[in-house]
């Protein structure tokens, strides 16, 4: 994942949650310039959202904040 400038720890949660198909996350978002996070604290990408719509048939902003990328289920404490 060196070769696309992507986060050590996001390379890790793609591979993690993809296997094998994390370089088509990631080469379809780097076409699209959406190699970069959601959100600074998080390890998921707007490359994973494409992912999920193209690819996964995700309709729902539901489906995709709770199911492919589970931004939804985390809870950062704020001091």
């Amino acid at each position: 994942m060196f070769e696309y400038n992507i986060p050590r720890e996001c390379a890790k949660n793609l591979y993690h949650s993809y296997g094998t198909t994390a370089l088509r996350v990631v080469r379809e978002g780097n076409e699209n310039k959406l190699n970069v996070r959601i959100h600074p604290d998080y390890p998921f990408l707007k490359s994973e959202i494409l992912y999920a719509i193209r690819h996964e048939m995700a309709e729902k902003p539901n489906d995709i904040i709770c199911r492919r990328v589970p931004i939804g289920f985390l809870n950062k404490q704020v001091a």
